[in-house]
C-alpha cells in the first residue's frame, strides 16, 4: 500500500507546531494523535499504532502539543503538562484546521490520547461534537478532563495496561462518569507504557477496531469482526437473550471452531464474563442480541471453552 507522508506546521492561534501527517490510498477518516507528557509527535508508540491504522485505510496525524521552547520548559518545570486546556485548546485548532484543509476536510475525524493526552482528547470531543466522531485512550488520565466527561457525544473506548493499577481505578471512574457509547479494556500483562511485547499491537488492533466502527462510512468495509455497541450504555440490553446453555453445548458438542462473546459485568466494566458462543458473527445477527461484546477467537480462549464445559458437566450432575 502507497502511503504519501507530509510534515507541515500547524498554524495556531500565535504559535506553529509541528505535524506528520500520513495518508493512505483510499483514506476513509483520519485520527489524530495526542501524545502525553514529555513526549512528542515521535512517539514511537503512538508511530507504531498509527503505522497499523493507515494499514486500514485511516489517515493519521501526529503533532507536538507544544513548541520547542514550552517543551524545553515543561521538561524543567513541568509547566505544560498538565495544562489540559491549554493542550485541549491546540487539539480544537488542529481539528477545526483538518477540517478546512483540502486533502482532510469531509473526512471523519478521530482522536487518539495518550496518558494527559487523552484528557485533552476528551475536552476536545466535548467541545467539537459534531466533528470528534470516536475516541481512544491508551493508558490516559481520563479523570484529569472529569468535568468534560458526561459532555462527550463521541463513542470512547478507553484502554489500560492490566499492571497499571492506579490508572485502572481512574479509568473505572471516568467510564462510569461517561454518558456515551463506551468500552474499558485491560490489556493483560501491560504495564502504563505498553512496552510488554505483544501489548502495543493489542492497543493497536483495539483502536483499529474501535475507529473501523465509527468512522468509515461504509459499513461492507468491516470485515473483521469487532465490537457490537448496539445495547443502552453501561452494559443493559433491553432485549431479551438467547437460551445461554443451549448455545453452548451445541457448540461443544459439535467440536466447531467457535465465537466466544464476553460481556461486562455490571458491577466492575473490567470484569468479562462470557455470555454465549457463535460458531462465527453472522449468527450473532441472526440471533438479534444486543448486548456490548467483543469477539475474541476461539485458540485465544481455549481455557474459557474449558471451563464452560466444567461448568456445563457439573450442571448436568447436578440435575440427574
Amino acid at each position: 500500500m502507497t502511503i504519501r507522508e507530509v510534515r507541515l506546521s500547524l498554524q495556531l492561534e500565535d504559535v506553529s507546531l509541528e505535524g506528520h501527517l500520513a495518508i493512505p490510498e483510499d483514506p476513509r477518516a483520519i485520527v489524530i494523535f495526542a501524545h502525553g507528557s514529555g513526549s512528542s509527535r515521535h512517539s514511537p508508540r503512538n508511530r507504531s499504532v498509527a503505522k497499523r491504522l493507515n494499514e486500514a485505510h485511516l489517515a493519521t496525524l501526529l503533532f507536538d502539543l507544544l513548541t520547542e521552547e514550552e517543551h524545553a520548559r515543561d521538561q524543567a518545570s513541568g509547566q505544560f503538562r498538565f495544562d489540559i486546556l491549554l493542550l485541549a485548546g491546540r487539539l480544537i485548532n488542529t481539528v477545526d484546521s483538518l477540517a478546512a484543509r483540502g486533502e482532510t476536510a469531509g473526512m471523519k475525524i478521530g482522536l487518539f490520547g495518550a496518558s494527559t493526552g487523552a484528557a485533552a482528547t476528551l475536552v476536545a470531543a466535548a467541545q467539537r461534537a459534531d466533528e470528534v466522531a470516536a475516541v481512544v485512550s491508551r493508558g490516559g488520565r481520563p479523570d484529569l478532563a472529569w468535568e468534560s466527561l458526561p459532555q462527550v457525544t463521541a463513542p470512547t473506548l478507553l484502554i489500560v495496561g492490566e499492571l497499571d493499577r492506579a490508572v485502572i481505578e481512574l479509568n473505572q471512574r471516568a467510564y462510569a462518569q461517561l454518558q456515551t457509547e463506551k468500552r474499558l479494556d485491560i490489556v493483560t500483562g501491560a504495564t502504563h507504557l505498553f512496552e510488554e511485547p505483544g501489548t502495543l499491537a493489542a492497543v493497536a488492533d483495539l483502536a483499529t477496531q474501535w475507529f473501523a466502527r465509527y468512522l468509515e462510512a461504509n459499513d461492507d468495509a468491516r470485515s473483521t469482526p469487532t465490537i457490537d455497541l448496539s445495547a443502552e450504555p453501561g452494559g443493559r440490553t433491553n432485549r431479551k437473550l438467547p437460551n445461554k446453555r443451549e448455545m453452548i453445548q451445541a457448540v461443544i458438542d459439535e467440536e466447531q471452531e467457535p465465537w466466544i462473546i464476553m460481556k461486562p459485568s455490571r458491577e466492575d466494566p473490567t470484569d468479562p464474563e462470557p455470555l454465549c458462543i457463535f460458531e462465527n458473527p453472522a449468527e450473532q445477527t441472526q440471533a438479534k442480541t444486543e448486548i456490548p461484546v467483543a469477539w475474541f477467537q476461539n485458540r485465544e480462549l481455549q481455557k474459557i471453552k474449558d471451563a464452560i464445559q466444567q461448568s456445563l458437566g457439573r450442571a448436568s450432575a447436578a440435575h440427574r
